[in-house]
């Protein structure tokens, strides 16, 4: 019973491998490294399935373990990563240079399984390099690329407590939950290699679970590891010494406090004079922030403002409190009003 749940749940690893290659989605290269992942794990599923049945010692067994180099997990890791949290990062020939080492490893492998070790001569005579390179090797740079992506995560998490931006914070929180996951996945892992505990069993069960789990959301919903389209918004280096959490409250409270966003003609140098910031460094904040432009920005706050006196200004008509709010025709108004609330005026009061 137990060999055919492992082999059920390779064998839809296999299947939905090959389905994120195929399927066509903007984020397809991230999918592709994913896929990585989960075809490596099948792979350790059948072998297990192999060792119960008995499979792995039978004459003219096939030799799929010779696939199956651990040495594709960290790279594979790090361009995922890369891709779900770095906008401006595009797939490039020159990455397959770091699938390199694992292809030395399975051609290294192929070799002597089908020589019968004949010309694996190393591994006699200093068989712990071997070891080094296809057990110790894989954890190191796996743990490697998990420390370094932590520092990413810190950035991340910022944006993630920081950003009113809906899209933005739920990316970012996507992002660290699964960082979270894989790092479980890799405590499993050391606990087994360099403590040498038994947690095959939990691991397993623990990897089907969150790999695949990964692997069908990504299928089924294609958007779900796509980057909002200004998630990343690299800082101009003429402001680096900008606190920018502390200018962009300031810039808001003059919105929130002083409702600047009234006046109908303000405007970006309007908004520079009396916040005493540049305006690219305005537009920065913003942007990041709020992940909207000048425009938008202020329009949100007019929206709102509309929004919160219809209740309490019965005496006046709406088109009064839109320009009381800084709208300066009745056709902008109706243009920003659906653009916010998804309903134009007339439909948001019937």
């Amino acid at each position: 019973m137990t060999a055919t749940i492992i082999l059920t749940a390779a064998v839809q690893g296999f299947l939905i491998a090959l389905g994120l290659v195929f399927k066509k989605a903007k984020n397809r290269h991230s999918n592709i490294y994913l896929s990585i992942i989960i075809f490596l794990y099948s792979l350790e599923l059948v072998f297990s399935w192999g060792s119960i049945t008995g499979y792995n010692n039978e004459i003219g067994r096939i030799p799929f373990w010779l696939l199956d180099s651990y040495l594709t997990i960290p790279p594979a890791l790090w361009f995922f990563f890369r891709h779900n949290s770095e906008i401006n990062f595009k797939f490039s020939p020159k990455h397959l240079f770091y699938f390199v080492p694992a292809l030395i490893e399975i051609l290294v492998s192929a070799t002597a399984y089908f020589s019968d070790g004949k010309y694996l001569f190393f591994a006699k005579s200093a068989p712990w390099v071997w070891v080094a390179f296809t057990d110790w090797l894989p954890l190191l740079l796996t743990i490697v690329v998990l420390i370094f992506q932590a520092f990413k995560m810190v950035d991340i998490y910022k944006q993630f407590r920081q950003n009113s931006n809906q899209a933005l914070r739920s990316h970012s929180l996507k992002l660290i939950v699964i960082f979270c996951l894989f790092w479980f996945l890799g405590i499993i892992w050391i606990a087994e290699s360099l403590f040498h505990i038994n947690l095959r069993g939990p691991f397993e069960g623990c990897t089907v679970i969150i790999l695949f789990g990964l692997a069908y959301i990504s299928f089924f919903n294609p958007s779900f590891f796509e980057i909002p389209r200004q998630y990343q918004n690299k800082k101009p280096d003429e402001f680096k010494n900008y606190d920018d959490e502390k200018e962009f409250a300031k810039l808001k409270g003059l919105f929130t406090k002083d409702t600047i966003f009234t006046r109908p003609k303000l405007s970006l140098k309007d908004l520079s004079e009396e916040s005493n910031l540049p305006s690219r460094y305005i537009s920065y904040l913003i942007n990041t922030y709020t992940s909207s432009n000048f425009n938008d920005f202020i329009n949100a706050f007019r929206v709102n403002e509309v929004l919160r006196k219809i209740p309490i200004e019965k005496n006046k008509t709406l088109l009064g409190i839109a320009m009381e709010a800084g709208f300066n025709s009745k056709s902008t108004f109706n243009q920003v009003f659906k653009q916010h609330t998804g309903k134009s005026p007339s439909e948001f009061l019937g």
